[in-house]
């Protein structure tokens, strides 16, 4: 409806700061590595509530049997995953998917040569944050959104740079992925996996519960220099830019570094 011309003037509201009484940032006494050994079964990463995404350091090896992505103990990073499960039970029923993982130097297909050593001297964790140097010299740190994690890699001098995409690493059973490239600053894919091996055991095979699809999209803050999809273990060949079965992967080169440069990508 038309609103009238006349009527009771509106008085101007005057611009007054919007303050919290009392405000006090109470997520430093945060420690996200409570419960992170000992059976604690706590996974530490960047999130927010009720997010579709807890991206954090993945350190146990693909088909461990490990319940949870994290451990204190390790001594390796193997990459980063975008949906682990945090606390009793932890992902034993097959989350930690979506690994990526920032490299120097050649190529490596096989995901058991892509881990590299860290220290918990050169590691942070706090609410809605991590970073941690890894033994290549990358300084990589990221924090979550809702529905994205993002990254923020810094490179050492190195001669070739890369970035891994893992669509079949998982604490569960990966069924099937694909990947592709899409222009030159985006990866596309998906994978299935089976996150409850038990269940589905129990109760057999014709109908099996517990399949879930993850989609992904990852973006660079630049445009590679080269792109590739491959099949774990299975040597890249140039010029494939896409991939499916059940063990697929993507790289993302941006050729060579000098010290200081930063690279950002934001997972989906």
């Amino acid at each position: 409806p038309d609103v009238p011309d006349s009527g009771p003037d509106v008085p101007d509201v005057p611009d007054v700061p919007f303050t919290i009484p009392n405000l006090q940032d109470l997520t430093r006494h945060v420690d996200p590595r409570i419960g992170t050994s000992n059976s604690g079964n706590v996974t530490i990463g960047a999130a927010v509530p009720n997010a579709w995404v807890r991206v954090g350091p993945h350190t146990v090896a693909k088909g461990s049997g490990a319940i949870t992505s994290y451990t204190w103990d390790a001594t390796t990073i193997r990459g980063f995953t975008h949906t682990n499960l945090s606390g009793p039970g932890g992902s034993f029923y097959g989350y930690s998917q979506v690994l990526v993982m920032p490299t120097v130097g050649p190529l490596q297909t096989d995901p058991e040569a892509l881990a590299t050593p860290f220290s918990h001297d050169d590691e942070v964790a706090e609410a809605g944050y991590y970073a941690a140097r890894l033994g290549s010299g990358i300084r990589a740190e990221m924090t979550a959104t809702g529905h994205a994690a993002l990254h923020r890699y810094t490179f050492p001098e190195a001669a070739e740079s890369r970035v891994i995409v893992d669509l079949a690493t998982s604490l569960g059973t990966p069924l099937g992925s694909a990947i592709r490239v899409d222009g030159d600053r985006t990866l596309r894919g998906f994978g299935r996996y089976q996150v409850h091996p038990t269940l589905a055991l129990l109760i057999g095979e014709a109908e099996p519960p517990g399949i879930q699809t993850v989609y992904v999209v990852v973006r660079f803050s630049r445009p590679f220099a080269l792109a590739g999809a491959y099949e774990l273990g299975e040597e890249a060949v140039p010029g494939v830019t896409s991939a499916q079965d059940a063990d697929v992967a993507a790289f993302a080169a941006f050729g060579a570094t000098a010290p200081g440069d930063v690279l950002e990508v934001s997972v989906g």
